[in-house]
C-alpha cells in the first residue's frame, strides 16, 4: 500500500475512534457525573463517572504532579508518536498488527486528550466486575 494512503487510513481510523471516545466521555460527564450508575447485564458491566490521575487501575495516581505530567503526558506522547511513524512507514507489519497499534494509538491520543483538557486527569466510567 502507498504511504501517503496508508498515512491517510491510519489517521482517519484513528481520528474516528477518538472522537467515539471523546463523545462517550461527554457522556460520561453529563449523565454520570452526579453520583448516578448504570448496571448491565446483572451488574457485571457498571457505567459510574470517575477521574483517574494515575495510569492503568489508578497507577501512579499519587505522583507528584511534575513526575505525572512527565510520564503520562510526555513520555506517552513520545510513544504515541514513535508507534505512529512506525505503523505508518513500516508497510510489511500485518493488518492485525496494524489495526492493534492503531488501536493503542487512538486511545493513547485520546486520554492524552482528557489530560490535557481536564487538569492530568482521565475520564473514566465503564467498570467490569471480574472476580
Amino acid at each position: 500500500m502507498n504511504i501517503a494512503i496508508r498515512f491517510i487510513s491510519i489517521c482517519v481510523f484513528v481520528s474516528l475512534l477518538i472522537a467515539i471516545d471523546v463523545y462517550t466521555k461527554h457522556l460520561a460527564a453529563t449523565h454520570l457525573v452526579d453520583g448516578t450508575t448504570r448496571n448491565y447485564l446483572w451488574g457485571f458491566i457498571k457505567l459510574i463517572y470517575a477521574e483517574n490521575s494515575g495510569g492503568m487501575l489508578g497507577f501512579g495516581g499519587q505522583l507528584p504532579e511534575t513526575i505525572r505530567f512527565l510520564l503520562f503526558e510526555v513520555a506517552v506522547g513520545l510513544v504515541i508518536a514513535v508507534l505512529f511513524f512506525y505503523c505508518t512507514f513500516k508497510t510489511d507489519i500485518s493488518a492485525v498488527k496494524t489495526t492493534s497499534y492503531m488501536l493503542i494509538i487512538s486511545g493513547g491520543l485520546s486520554n492524552l486528550i482528557d489530560r490535557i483538557f481536564n487538569e492530568g486527569n482521565v475520564i473514566d466510567f465503564l467498570l467490569l466486575k471480574v472476580g
